[in-house]
C-alpha cells in the first residue's frame, strides 16, 4: 500500500540520504551546521562537532542544504514497508504538480 509522506519528512529524508551538509536556522537567530542523521514528528538529530544533537522542530525556522539536493516527487510516496516507490522522472523543463486543492498546475524550473 502506498502512502504519502509529509513534505518535511520527504525533504529531510532526501537531505539525510545524500548526506548533504545543512545549516539549520533557529527562530532565535542561531545557526547550526551539520548533517541530518534522523528525524521524527518533533525533532531532528543533527550531527556536528562529531556528536549528535537533538534539535526540536518548533525551534527551527529554516533547513538549508549547503549544496543542491536531488528532491523529486518519488520522495513523497512510499509503500507500507517504508521504501520509496519508483515514479517516472519529470521532464527537466517542466513538471506536473498540484496545488493545495489538488488541482494540477505546471511548475517551471
Amino acid at each position: 500500500m502506498k502512502t504519502h509522506l509529509p513534505l518535511q519528512d520527504a525533504y529531510l529524508l532526501a537531505v539525510k540520504r545524500e548526506n548533504a551538509p545543512v545549516t539549520i536556522y533557529l527562530r532565535n537567530g542561531f545557526q547550526l551546521r551539520g548533517y541530518v542523521r534522523g528525524f521524527d514528528n518533533f525533532t531532528i538529530i543533527l550531527e556536528y562537532d562529531n556528536k549528535p544533537h537533538l534539535v526540536y522542530k518548533h525551534a527551527v525556522s529554516t533547513v538549508s542544504p549547503q549544496a543542491p539536493v536531488q528532491f523529486s516527487g518519488s520522495d513523497l510516496t512510499s509503500n507500507a514497508a517504508g521504501n520509496s516507490a519508483p515514479r517516472p522522472q519529470a521532464n527537466a523543463e517542466t513538471s506536473s504538480a498540484s496545488n493545495a486543492d489538488g488541482a494540477p498546475h505546471s511548475v517551471s524550473s
